[in-house]
């Protein structure tokens, strides 16, 4: 990570574009479930938004365990991020109409005033993060080089973010 570069900016830099994230939360009985949830925001603060339905398992089960992981995935240029943190449902209005798109219809007919629509904010405590910096192709030709010329090929960086709140 770049000295100037804050650990809030790094993740938006990662997980810009990628629409989409798996959200993991932890079932009655202490089995761990994913599900798709699509990507709203992600504030200032590192806080990640999603709009889900007020009455889904997922609600039932952050409520009796607030800790979630989010794993995002750009497969074109070999960027992965798995962020760790904890989760909250609300129902802010204003928030509501912030984020809301026509597109949201779809999964909330009513519109905003949907009485299933419900806001789940992720807030990050650290996260992990592999960036291949590279297309597929890239990424192919380090391959074969580095199998060519019998060495280790530089194929991305990893590293952890702390997002914790000081």
């Amino acid at each position: 990570m770049d000295a100037d570069t804050t650990p809030v900016e790094l993740l938006k830099r990662l997980t810009e574009n990628i629409e989409y994230a798996m959200l993991t939360s932890r079932v009655r009985g202490g089995a761990l479930d994913s599900r798709p949830v699509q990507v709203l925001q992600i504030d200032a603060d590192a806080a990640i938004w999603f709009f889900t339905n007020a009455a889904s398992d997922k609600v039932g089960e952050i409520r009796s365990d607030p800790h979630v992981n989010l794993a995002f995935a750009d497969t074109s240029h070999k960027r992965f991020v798995s962020v760790a943190g904890s989760a909250q449902i609300m129902t802010d209005p204003q928030k509501i109409d912030e984020l809301w798109t026509p597109a949201q219809t779809v999964f909330f007919p009513r519109g905003r005033a949907d009485p299933a629509l419900a806001l789940l904010k992720v807030v990050p405590d650290s996260a992990r993060y592999w960036d291949g910096n590279e297309s597929a192709l890239g990424m192919l030709l380090k391959f074969g080089k580095a199998v060519l010329r019998r060495e280790a090929s530089d194929l991305g960086v990893s590293g952890r973010l702390d997002l914790q709140r000081k």
